[in-house]
């Protein structure tokens, strides 16, 4: 790792339903999980039921755990190769009518002999009643040799988002980039572009750019607001907040982008910002992405970085889990890193296309990229002049943070 410091990023929020699968590394032994839900069961979020189930490796089974408002099915199935299949069904049944079925499936899931775990997410999207309703489930497989138990998490959550339309949009996105002590230079050259999802083609496209003046000095950062909704220049149909990319320079050029991949109305696309937000952050919190250099210096190539928050924020903590530190570094491997879900990279800028995903003819391979500076995401932030004030500054800040989360009080999985 070129003498640098491999870290393993964990963000954790824990929210909604969350379940614990037992199975073991041979179709030959029983299985099972438990299901412990905490929370309530409303007429637009569920997160509140108990439930424990156990069937043997040979067979599957649903057990079905319907609330008042939201109905969950949960089916465990010997796969291939001593694997485990896991499918989550996730359905709004009243007060506004029966709303899609949203199925999330998670096939061949095994136990990683060695650190790190393996994290999945998906999520969806899809109109209901003249609004949205959105769903999620997260899979983190604990890493460990032997049986038994292997054992995974599981978090499930549902919202139904009301008047969410682009006719009646959400409130202004916040950004922020933050330069925290320990960073080696000023960050300079920032420009925010949000995107935009056709609410009609589903096309993506962006909304103008947002030129940043000046410096942002070591140990404070910058922040502005992005509008919820745009017209599509090309179509002239309204659009929500699909993503939204920064661009700044001072380890070389960096260009992070991030967006919530899942499925819209059945097709593969990105999500409502904010709505997805809501869902996976619970209570309207922050949340925090690292934005990377290629380790050489100078740089000589710009670096792309893209996030899927579906992932990331699907990532989960633990004892020794932090969020990486300015400086720590991670070897890139076909653009991605088993610490860094829902992190790609790569050398030229990334294409997104609705039905068929993320592409770059330049993925990065077998360089080291270092944490540079961070992202923080739908929350106000002090002023630059004020983040001296906070002690140790902007570490203080992701430090309180990561207490936070490791608590297990709030957020995402």
């Amino acid at each position: 790792m070129k003498g640098a410091v491999k870290a393993r990023a964990r963000l954790c929020r824990i929210v909604g339903v969350t379940a614990l699968l037992l199975w073991t590394a041979s179709t030959a032994h029983a299985i099972g999980f438990v299901l412990k839900f905490a929370g309530l069961d409303g007429p637009t979020v569920f997160s509140g039921r108990t439930y424990t189930y156990f069937l043997s490796a040979a067979g599957g089974a649903s057990p079905v755990t319907a609330g008042n408002n939201w109905s969950t099915t949960l089916t465990d199935a010997a796969g291939a190769g001593a694997t485990r299949d896991l499918t989550v069904n996730i359905q709004h049944v009243k007060p506004f009518g029966v709303g899609p079925l949203f199925t999330f499936n998670f096939n061949g899931l095994s136990q990683p002999a060695a650190a790190p775990g393996v994290v999945l997410g998906q999520a969806a999207q899809a109109a209901h009643a003249g609004s949205v309703d959105i769903a999620r489930a997260s899979v983190y497989v604990n890493p460990g040799a032997g049986e038994p138990p292997a054992s995974a998490q599981i978090i499930m959550r549902g919202l139904h988002v009301s008047g969410r339309t682009i006719v009646i949009p959400g409130p202004d996105f916040k950004w922020s980039i933050l330069n925290p002590p320990g960073a080696p230079r000023a960050i300079t050259g920032i420009t925010v572009t949000p995107s935009y999802r056709d609410g009609v083609t589903g096309a993506i496209f962006n909304g103008p750019a947002i030129v940043v003046a000046g410096n942002v000095p070591v140990g404070k950062g910058t922040n502005g607001l992005m509008p919820p909704v745009a017209i599509n220049p090309d179509t002239g149909n309204t659009g929500q907040l699909s993503d939204y990319s920064l661009s700044a320079s001072g380890s070389g050029q960096i260009v992070t982008t991030l967006g919530f991949m899942g499925s819209v109305d059945g097709t593969l696309n990105e999500m409502d910002m904010e709505s997805a937000l809501e869902l996976f952050l619970e209570d309207g919190n922050d949340f925090f992405a690292p934005m990377f250099a290629l380790e050489s210096d100078p740089p000589s190539e710009t670096l792309y970085a893209n996030v899927d928050l579906t992932q990331w924020l699907s990532d989960f903590t633990g004892p020794g889990f932090s969020m990486p530190a300015v400086g720590d570094t991670f070897d890139i491997s076909d653009g991605v890193s088993p610490d860094l879900p829902g992190y790609t990279f790569a050398t030229s800028p990334f294409t997104f296309t609705p039905g068929s995903g993320l592409s770059s003819p330049d993925l990065l391979n077998d360089e080291d990229v270092s944490v540079r500076a961070y992202i923080d995401g739908d929350v106000a932030v002090p002023e630059p002049a004020t983040l001296a004030l906070l002690g140790s500054g902007v570490a203080a800040l992701i430090g309180s943070a990561r207490l936070r989360w490791k608590k297990g009080t709030r957020g995402t999985l």
